[in-house]
C-alpha cells in the first residue's frame, strides 16, 4: 500500500464510555446529520465495540491528504477492497458488512475492523463473507466460548423482550452483558447452586436499555430503576441477573431473569 502512496492510519481504537458519550453528543448536535443517520454509525454510549479494545477504525492518507469522512471512505471501494483482502492474515475481520445492517445493527463501515485473534477464524469469516454474529451463531458449544455465550444471551433476551415480554410496547432494545459466571463461581454461590444450573446453561449479569414504541409512556413498561432519556427516547440504566437455559443446539430460553437469584 505504501508503494502506491497509500498509508493506513489509526483513527479510533479503544474508547471509554465517556469518550463515546462525547462522540455521540458531537454527532447528535450536528445540524447536517439526522438522528437516524447518527444511530447507523455511532453506538449509544456503553454499547460500542470500541469499549472492548478489540475494535479499530482506520482512515487513509493518500497524496499527503487524509481521507477520513465516512462518505469518502465508503466510496473508495478499490482501496478498501485491497485492505479487506489482507486483514484476516493479521487476525482481523470486517465487522459491519454492506447490506447486513439487519444483522449487525449498523450500516456498512469499511473502516471498522474487529480483532478476533485467530487467523484461521478470521479467514473463515472473511472467506464466507458472513457477519461476526453469524459466525458466533454457528458455534454449538457456546458455554465454553465467551464471545458466543454473550452473543447468544443478548440475542435470546432480544427475542424474549420483543416477542413475549413487551411485544408491541417497545420499538427497540439493546443489551450489554457485563458478566458471565464461571462454573467455579456458580459452585461457590449458594443461591446460584440452588438453581441447579445445567452444564450447558449460562448465568449472567446484564445492563440494558429499551425504547418505548410510539404512543407508549415509559411508565407503562414497569421499570422502576430505569431512567428515561428524553434526548434519545430510551429508558436506560437497567441492570438484571438471569440464566440462559439450553434447550437444544438451536434453542435457548431465559430463566430467573431479574430475580436476584
Amino acid at each position: 500500500m505504501k508503494k502506491e502512496g497509500i498509508y493506513i492510519e489509526l483513527d479510533s481504537v479503544y474508547r471509554s464510555v465517556k469518550a463515546q458519550q462525547e462522540l455521540w453528543d458531537e454527532w447528535s448536535a450536528d445540524p447536517e446529520k439526522e438522528i437516524e443517520y447518527v444511530k447507523q454509525y455511532v453506538a449509544v454510549p456503553g454499547y460500542s465495540e470500541h469499549h472492548t479494545g478489540l475494535g479499530v477504525d482506520i482512515c487513509l492518507k493518500k497524496d499527503e491528504k487524509l481521507e477520513y469522512e465516512n462518505d469518502d471512505m465508503i466510496a473508495d471501494r478499490e482501496t478498501f477492497s485491497k485492505i479487506h483482502e489482507k486483514i484476516a492474515d493479521y487476525g482481523f475481520i470486517l465487522r459491519y458488512l454492506e447490506g447486513r445492517d439487519d444483522v449487525t445493527g449498523y450500516a456498512y463501515e469499511p473502516w471498522h475492523l474487529r480483532y478476533v485473534g485467530s487467523k484461521k477464524i478470521a479467514k473463515e469469516i472473511m472467506d464466507k463473507n458472513i457477519t461476526f454474529e453469524e459466525y458466533l451463531d454457528s458455534i454449538e458449544d457456546k458455554n465454553h466460548n465467551y464471545s458466543a455465550a454473550i452473543y447468544q444471551i443478548e440475542k435470546t433476551l432480544k427475542e424474549e423482550f420483543q416477542n413475549k415480554i413487551y411485544k408491541d410496547k417497545i420499538s427497540n432494545v439493546r443489551f450489554n452483558v457485563t458478566k458471565v459466571y464461571t462454573k467455579e463461581e456458580i459452585e461457590k454461590d449458594k443461591a446460584l447452586n440452588s438453581l441447579k444450573i445445567g452444564d450447558k446453561d449460562i448465568a449472567f449479569e446484564v445492563t440494558y436499555q429499551l425504547k418505548p414504541a410510539d404512543g407508549i409512556d415509559y411508565n407503562e413498561l414497569m421499570i422502576p430503576d430505569g431512567k428515561y432519556n428524553e434526548e434519545i427516547g430510551w429508558v436506560t440504566n437497567i441492570s438484571r441477573l438471569g440464566i440462559l437455559k439450553y434447550k437444544d443446539k438451536n434453542s435457548y430460553a431465559i430463566e430467573n431473569f431479574g430475580t436476584g437469584w
